[in-house]
């Protein structure tokens, strides 16, 4: 196959893509690969990159926001894979039957990725000025802890442990920062405050087994103080994946727009027992509730949850074992994007 891949950003969020077919391109794949900075004006988002495999055009759309951008209503394209996809938001748009769901997203990278060559990188508009005025690259590269993220460095075989451990690390939103509508402004405020609870039962139900909170921020300090956790080593990436490591049980929260956290890739990556806010979100594969990942819809519901996980061992190993599977077929980088090139050639 002979691939061309159409870029306009070094977004985080786009390194699981970038990453995916940098593999599949290592394993030999294609027989012709290329990969083009901002060649393609009509890409306006930089959370979208386009690729054209043997002439077929494919969107890849990592936003977490469940809408189609109206820039792509009359884009030429022949498959639109989405993150965030639930077929109510697009049903009605002539493309509906070009859109497919991509999956978890989470950050990820592998030592192939060319989303990190310097060569790519420097092509940017803007980035050599970046570059030579606050050493951007260097402090990129430090600051989101890229060889931690390697995709072999996070994946980790289901950990039967006899005494297990509850996780929940997260964040709060601040609702003034933004400008958008009431509504935007009441969601981030229902994150915050649904976390907030679920931070807080499961601190007196469950004592010194559950570690979660806040990450300090001038927000969460100022109006969450008591939920935070206080310890920058565990918020940090590796401090955060080793006691990821460490947990057993790992709980979920929606997102922004109703969206799927990175942390949900993340704990399928490392094989975790889920107990997962309801969410609305099409998956590829196989992956289903009581399977993957036990549901709440309101806090008491989750404690709920995690108590059954914590009584029934069988339960809760049946469903690591599930979610390393599901990673291994579904979720690691380079089987997300071959997925989507199985659908594109095989359906």
């Amino acid at each position: 196959m002979k691939c061309e891949l159409y870029l306009n950003s070094i977004n985080r969020h786009l390194q699981q893509v970038y990453t995916g077919f940098s593999e599949l391109n290592q394993k030999g794949v294609f027989s012709s690969f290329k990969v083009f900075i901002n060649k393609r004006k009509d890409l306006k988002h930089n959370q979208t990159l386009m690729a054209i495999v043997n002439g077929v055009k494919i969107i890849y759309d990592v936003r977490d926001d469940y809408n189609i951008p109206e820039e792509y209503f009359d884009f030429e394209f022949d498959f639109y894979f989405k993150r965030d996809c639930s077929r109510q938001y697009f049903k009605d748009l002539d493309i509906s039957e070009k859109i497919f769901p991509l999956g978890f997203n989470y950050l990820v990278t592998s030592d192939q990725n060319f989303g990190l060559e310097f060569k790519y990188i420097i092509k940017f508009p803007g980035m050599l000025k970046y570059i030579l005025k606050h050493t951007f690259i260097s402090s990129w590269m430090n600051d989101f802890k890229w060889d931690v993220c390697n995709f072999n460095n996070i994946e980790r075989m289901p950990l039967f442990l006899s005494d297990p451990k509850i996780l929940f690390l997260t964040r709060t939103w601040n609702p003034e920062e933004i400008s958008e509508s009431k509504e935007k402004k009441d969601e981030r405020r229902y994150i915050n405050d649904t976390r907030a609870k679920c931070i807080d039962l499961c601190r007196r139900e469950f004592g010194d087994i559950f570690l979660g909170g806040f990450a300090n921020s001038e927000y969460s300090d100022k109006f969450y103080k008591e939920y935070c956790v206080n310890n920058s080593k565990i918020v940090s990436k590796e401090g955060y994946f080793k006691v990821l490591d460490e947990s057993s049980i790992c709980v979920s929260t929606m997102g922004l727009h109703k969206s799927i956290g990175w942390k949900m890739g993340e704990y399928v990556a490392k094989s975790k027992a889920i107990v997962s806010e309801e969410f609305i979100s099409e998956l590829p594969g196989d992956f289903k509730k009581n399977q993957n990942y036990l549901e709440f819809r309101e806090p008491n519901e989750l404690i709920e949850n995690i108590q059954r996980l914590i009584d029934n061992p069988s339960i809760r190993e049946s469903m690591m074992l599930n979610n390393w599977l599901y990673y291994q077929q579904n979720l690691r980088p380079d089987m997300l994007v071959y997925n989507t090139l199985y659908k594109v050639f095989n359906d």
